[in-house]
């Protein structure tokens, strides 16, 4: 399986998980971080780089303070935190199915 298979994979997971999600309740913020120095984050920022427009949302960005992060990796296009966390959890689980140690983050805004 390629890297870009996995990420196809985990983008997928993460949008079916909060697809059907109503936007209601609290509005906030989840993501997933990776560690920054393993092949995959490499992979990443170099398809990242090679792109030079804004595939952030696809490619992750550089984590703060350390790591690479995917934010909103379900693609979920309203503010309830429960569908996004939803969204950032299935992402994370097909990652760590591919042994890339994966942590979710959140906040409510």
């Amino acid at each position: 399986m390629t890297m870009e298979d996995i990420l196809r994979n985990a983008h997928s997971a993460g949008h079916l998980a909060c697809r059907d999600i109503k936007d209601k309740g609290a509005c906030g913020f989840a993501w997933v971080t990776i560690p920054g120095n393993t092949a995959f984050a490499r992979w990443c920022r170099k398809r990242l780089d090679a792109n030079r427009t804004d595939y952030s949302r696809w490619y992750g960005r550089k984590g703060y303070p350390k790591g690479w992060t995917f934010w909103n990796p379900g693609h979920y296009a309203g503010q309830s935190i429960d569908a996004i966390e939803a969204g950032a959890v299935a992402f994370a689980e097909v990652l760590k199915g591919y042994g890339i140690d994966a942590k979710v983050g959140s906040r409510l805004d």
